[in-house]
């Protein structure tokens, strides 16, 4: 029975040891449409070397009060929004030009998603990442006879 008592009053007395060491402020942030996993890296970057976080199922638990992390707050909030779908058309670039090649017929790309589109024999691969709020990095990766060309194009929303 000694033994047993023992054991508890041990455990209860590193819980409390352990509790010590646990800022008494924390923000818990819930995603809704991305990991947590995805922005690591870039929650790191934002929060500064100092503020500690952890990742947990859809959460992340940062040991800071609201007040202080207000824009990782922010870029978290405009990250975890519902990708976005652009309707894209290759064309020539000139009205009266005349190629053997022909355009594909116009298709739907999704933010963090590959699109493969093959124009006779090359394949054309996008993607499409969002870097901000109103901004888009567009990826294509360009596959004929054996060569890869990879090319990267800024959109900005609205423009």
């Amino acid at each position: 029975m000694g033994y047993l008592r023992k054991n508890i009053w041990l455990s209860a007395c590193l819980v409390i040891l352990a509790g010590c060491d646990i800022p008494h402020t924390q923000t818990i942030v819930t995603l809704h449409t991305k990991k947590p996993g995805n922005f690591k890296e870039l929650i790191r970057e934002s929060l500064g070397g100092d503020v500690k976080f952890s990742a947990a199922g859809n959460q992340i638990i940062i040991f800071a009060p609201k007040k202080d992390i207000q824009p990782t707050l922010k870029l978290l909030e405009t990250l975890d929004q519902w990708p976005s779908v652009f309707r894209v058309t290759l064309k020539a670039k000139k009205i009266h030009q005349y190629s053997t090649v022909s355009s594909p017929l116009p298709f739907s790309l999704k933010s963090e998603h590959d699109t493969l589109i093959k124009i006779n024999s090359s394949e054309l691969l996008f993607r499409l990442q969002q870097i901000s709020k109103d901004e888009f990095l567009l990826k294509i990766k360009s596959y004929s006879a054996g060569k890869v060309v990879a090319q990267h194009i800024l959109l900005e929303e609205g423009v």
